[in-house]
């Protein structure tokens, strides 16, 4: 895809979003650009429940740092009504679609493709670097596993919510919909069938890292210390496998105490973005020089 064929289906993208009473606003996909191709694009998934607007901070400083960065609406996310049932249906399949047309459309704004994203984005961003053949994928606390459980019992949990009515849960039962910690612009619940999808994704990488090497030339994986929520030993098992196949694989830790899962969205002005979002920079420059490397 050449520049303008990228910019040309930004455009129809949005049109349709805007298009759309049912869309909220303030979760349109995003585009920040130079108004050419630039050496380096980077495309973000945003984390489950959420919308583009997550990542609108940490893209700025992305497109100030030099790269053309699209953020765009995943499937059944970043709709007015807060509680929509329009998560019931988006299947994993409809997920990984989305995330590979969105690396597409990223490939035409520069000449090096990178992606990147938090918990489901996260486990997208691995999808990508295992399936796509991109300069880099770096993943942020990617939802490979449930923290607190063993890998052999995420594939239980998965297959019991599969096999149960699908049904919403609230992030948090006892604020429900008046969630403090939830962005205004995001969801208080979700469907059981879609969050086991995305189980259902870590699983299937980590089953084929056993035998095949991802396609991305380096696969990244950004991890908090004290993530409450995924499990990060089972998220380094994967990107160990990928090594053990020959994979470059650049690693991260960010340690700055107790934070919540979702390091990115600081709508409420309480994360220390300040050390975060150049982290996340930094990283991400570690894989784009590897994978310049790899292509050199």
């Amino acid at each position: 895809m050449t520049y303008e064929q990228a910019r040309a289906a930004f455009g129809a993208r949005l049109d349709a979003e805007r298009a759309d009473s049912a869309v909220d606003p303030r979760c349109y996909s995003i585009l920040l650009d130079h108004g050419t191709a630039t050496e380096r694009a980077i495309a973000f998934f945003h984390g489950f429940t959420n919308c583009p607007q997550q990542f609108a901070a940490l893209g700025q400083r992305f497109f100030e740092a030099g790269y053309n960065v699209y953020i765009p609406r995943l499937p059944g996310h970043g709709m007015k009504d807060k509680m929509t049932t329009a998560l019931a249906g988006v299947s994993g399949e409809d997920l990984t679609r989305a995330a590979a047309d969105a690396v597409r459309l990223a490939g035409g704004l520069g000449r090096r493709t990178h992606a990147s994203g938090i918990s489901l984005g996260g486990v997208l961003t691995a999808w990508v670097g295992d399936n796509l053949d991109i300069a880099a994928a770096t993943a942020i606390a990617p939802f490979i596993a449930v923290a607190g459980l063993p890998a052999w019992a995420n594939n239980l949990v998965a297959s019991a919510l599969f096999a149960l009515p699908n049904f919403f849960m609230w992030w948090d039962p006892r604020t429900k919909a008046n969630n403090p910690a939830v962005p205004p612009y995001a969801y208080a619940r979700y469907p059981t069938r879609t969050l086991a999808a995305q189980l259902r994704i870590g699983l299937r990488l980590r089953a084929s890292a056993s035998s095949v090497a991802p396609k991305a030339s380096v696969n990244g994986l950004f991890i908090n210390a004290h993530d409450p929520a995924v499990n990060n030993r089972v998220a380094g098992q994967l990107y160990d496998r990928w090594q053990q196949r020959g994979a470059r694989v650049v690693r991260e830790t960010f340690d700055a105490g107790r934070l919540p899962h979702d390091i990115i969205d600081n709508s409420r002005g309480t994360l220390p973005v300040d050390a975060i979002y150049p982290a996340v920079l930094a990283a991400v420059a570690r894989a784009d020089a590897l994978s310049e490397q790899a292509i050199e």
